[in-house]
């Protein structure tokens, strides 16, 4: 499958801003922003604790090394077959490796 969207690669970083923003930034980039979870009002943030956001933030930050190991993940697996392997469980893991890939992509 034809990747239609072209994502920033790795590695990222997170930056805390004085104004309590959450900046991911691709290291490689001289304006590297990826994304910015931004706090209109502090005051008036819902359920969105700073914590929460933060978590948040390191789970974007973890999204290309996440792409990485499905595809990874994939080659192993085709490899592992080709040779007449296969693990318990294994077809079900592909199948959530692929569906992973899927919604990085931007596929339903």
């Amino acid at each position: 499958m034809e990747n239609k969207n072209q994502h920033t690669r790795g590695p990222w970083r997170i930056e805390h801003t004085a104004a309590r923003d959450i900046i991911i930034h691709a290291e490689h980039l001289p304006d590297g922003e990826v994304c910015r979870i931004s706090r209109q009002d502090p005051q008036n943030s819902g359920d969105r604790s700073h914590a929460a956001e933060s978590a948040n933030a390191a789970l974007i930050l973890a999204a290309p090394d996440g792409l990485a190991f499905a595809r990874s993940f994939l080659t192993w697996a085709a490899q592992m077959r080709s040779v007449g392997r296969s693990l318990p469980g294994m077809a079900a893991r592909e199948d959530e490796a692929n569906a992973l890939i899927s919604k990085a992509e931007g596929a339903s």
